[in-house]
């Protein structure tokens, strides 16, 4: 019996030395992104944050540590270069790692493909709305400006406004539509909006 002992312990420990950070099969569709805005999306949620094996002697060997951590938690994507995690040290003090958080998301690839297209989105309309800004024609601006209304402190007036800077649309129907969803907002904060047909002052 002692024997027997023996032999599981020595092939235990070579089982734990020998490992091979295989990734397994029902775990290779997997994602790893870094887009932040996944911990904002209604469509994941966090199951927990872990950390990579330390054994892991490469990248390659780390990912599919990571993605096999993953799919044991029930997870398919895996948010990287956000959280940390403290370690104990040999010598009784605590290290700073990098961690990963697990989610769980509904059709996490075509998430993001939909965050990746917005962004390009939001990428080009910043370019169009710095040619409107520059080309010297008059567009159709929502301008937003402060009143004497409000009994909201200044400095939070001054702030939201700030987040509301002019801009321009294609046609005037929808520029004033979208100064009326700006009052709805900005009116409590003493904020009035209109739309103009004008060439905006360069700033």
């Amino acid at each position: 019996m002692k024997k027997n002992l023996t032999t599981v312990t020595i092939i235990f420990f070579l089982f734990q030395t020998c490992k091979t950070f295989e990734l397994k099969e029902e775990a290779r569709n997997i994602i790893i992104t870094k887009d932040q805005r996944i911990e904002k999306s209604s469509l994941c949620n966090q199951i927990t944050t872990i950390a990579a094996d330390e054994n892991a002697k490469n990248e390659t060997e780390k990912i599919n540590d990571l993605k096999n951590q993953a799919q044991s938690f029930g997870g398919n994507l895996i948010l990287s270069d956000y959280f940390k995690l403290q370690r104990p040290t040999g010598n009784g003090t605590m290290e700073i790692i990098p961690a990963f958080g697990i989610y769980n998301c509904q059709n996490p690839t075509t998430l993001i493909t939909s965050l990746n297209n917005k962004e390009k989105e939001e990428e080009l309309e910043e370019r169009r709305q710095e040619e409107f800004r520059t080309d010297g024609n008059s567009h159709n601006w929502v301008i937003c400006e402060t009143t004497e209304f409000t009994s909201k402190p200044k400095e939070l007036t001054n702030s939201i406004l700030k987040q509301m800077k002019p801009k321009a649309y294609e046609s005037k129907a929808e520029c004033e539509k979208r100064a009326l969803v700006s009052n709805q907002i900005g009116l409590e904060f003493g904020i009035k909006c209109i739309c103009q047909n004008k060439v905006l002052n360069k700033r």
